[in-house]
């Protein structure tokens, strides 16, 4: 059974957001997320969704209520508070193929 967040975020700034998310990798994988699925709002470039495939649900769930998670958005510039869903994987479809 996979499991995955999907956050939504608002920022003042990409390359700020950016340049504090790549500083976290390290981190983020000790906390339990592995692949992850960084996106942009085509009607909003200072709304970002990110999708992160989670190995430990219980670390991860941690993360989003630790100091760090709260330190880590205050320095990548987010405004307001985000949005996290924690969603498990019921079913998979082969990829679809251009003919």
């Amino acid at each position: 059974m996979k499991y995955y967040t999907a956050g939504f975020f608002t920022i003042e700034d990409f390359n700020r957001f950016k340049a504090e998310f790549d500083s976290m990798q390290d981190s983020l994988r000790s906390w339990g997320f592995a692949r992850t699925f960084l996106n942009r709002d085509l009607d909003n470039p200072n709304r970002l969704i990110i999708v992160h495939e989670v190995e430990d649900l219980d670390k991860v769930r941690a993360f989003y209520s630790s100091p760090q998670f709260k330190q880590c958005i205050q320095k990548a510039g987010l405004i307001g508070e985000p949005q996290v869903l924690f969603m498990e994987e019921l079913a998979r479809t082969p990829a679809m193929v251009s003919v």
